[in-house]
């Protein structure tokens, strides 16, 4: 099986006991000094917001940015209706 396609603005679910973390970013919009981290406690739904370099997703969850590895993002399956 390949690698999933991760598509900006696509609903996606993280599995139950996935760490997310939240970084400050400086000027230049890079990521680098974790200052959160929420560990899922069920599936949860995510959009994705942003593709980072080494498979890092940026996330839009509870109102918040995150970021995850792409290796726990799965795709929902059902769409909405059109």
């Amino acid at each position: 099986m390949g690698q999933l396609v991760v598509n900006i603005g696509d609903l996606y679910y993280v599995p139950q006991n996935v760490t997310m973390l939240q970084f400050n970013e400086n000027e230049h919009n890079d990521a680098v000094v974790p200052v959160g981290y929420y560990k899922t406690v069920k599936p949860t739904k995510v959009v994705v917001v942003k593709k980072r370099p080494n498979d890092i997703i940026e996330v839009f969850y509870n109102g918040q940015k995150w970021y995850v590895d792409q290796r726990n993002l799965y795709l929902l399956e059902k769409k909405c209706p059109s």
